[in-house]
């Protein structure tokens, strides 16, 4: 009897232990592949959630332009009294206006140093004109080509004017949808390119001193505004009138020469996008908006 009941036990673990050890065995794979099921979700998850965010992070770098957004824009009160262009800047019309930064690198390896190089700027306009207030700061002044306006005047130490009488210009090169001025330390030559793209003086546009104290320039600056119509073949070129809310297209820059007699830096008042900044004398799309106001 008992040699039965052992005989009858050795089956039964004999069918029992392996069904269990099957059972075990497939629960293991089944948590494995739940895991890697879920790790593989983590994973793709995190790796989206991270495309996506450097995809937004290379969006916004690429396309944040501010001068495109405004931040470089300059709204410039009305003077009740024109100022006297002596290069003093001590007239009452400029205390109303506000001081704008020339500091956006167009050329030139980084910024200089502050006591190398600085610059800002003030406008205010009457019905006539528009006028400017430029300080500069310079620790070395390079004229070399004073004597030779028409020969790359951008390659003196020089103040430049940028202008859009309209606002609406984009490509201007070799026309007179904006202007690009050139205004050399001598006060009295400034230079462009006319319809031909060669360079031409356009004195009569601007009236402007330079004062000198120390190495700080003061810019002071009187000019005329045409619109798209001049015709550089005539005498009888009729700046536009100017009024309460008008808007044009403006910059402001600074080109530095330094000791190689060549220019070094460009330096102007809006921010330009991409890798090629010298644009701003023939893309007036570059330009911030200039606000007249009364």
């Amino acid at each position: 009897m008992k040699k039965s009941r052992k005989n009858i036990f050795k089956r039964i673990c004999c069918i029992l232990i392996p069904a269990l050890l099957l059972t075990s065995l497939f629960s293991c794979k089944s948590n494995t592949d739940t895991d890697s099921t879920q790790q593989s979700t983590i994973n793709t998850s995190a790796s989206d959630t991270s495309d996506t965010t450097t995809s937004v992070l290379n969006s916004t770098s690429d396309d944040a332009n501010p001068t495109a957004a405004g931040l470089y824009d300059y709204t410039a009160p009305f003077a009740d009294a024109a100022p006297v262009i002596d290069g003093k800047g001590d007239d009452a019309a400029w205390e109303k206006a506000e001081w704008k930064p020339i500091d956006q690198l167009w050329l030139g390896d980084k910024l200089p140093d502050p006591s190398v190089y600085s610059g800002r700027y003030k406008i205010v306009w009457t019905e006539d004109r528009l006028y400017y207030l430029v300080e500069i700061v310079d620790n070395y002044i390079s004229t070399t080509r004073k004597d030779t306006p028409l020969v790359e005047p951008y390659n003196d130490d020089c103040l430049e004017l940028f202008i859009d009488e309209d606002g609406t210009s984009g490509d201007y090169l070799n026309t007179y949808n904006a202007f690009a001025y050139h205004m050399s330390f001598g006060g009295t030559n400034v230079a462009a390119l006319n319809s031909q793209g060669q360079v031409q003086l356009y004195n009569d546009h601007l009236h402007y001193v330079v004062g000198k104290d120390g190495d700080t320039y003061m810019w002071e600056v009187e000019m005329k505004v045409f619109d798209k119509t001049y015709d550089e073949n005539s005498t009888n070129n009729v700046p536009v009138k100017l009024y309460d809310g008008k808007k044009m297209g403006f910059a402001v820059a600074y080109c530095d020469a330094n000791e190689t007699n060549s220019r070094e830096y460009f330096i102007g008042s809006v921010f330009i996008p991409g890798d090629d900044k010298n644009v701003a004398y023939k893309d007036a799309s570059v330009f911030a908006k200039l606000t007249l106001v009364k």
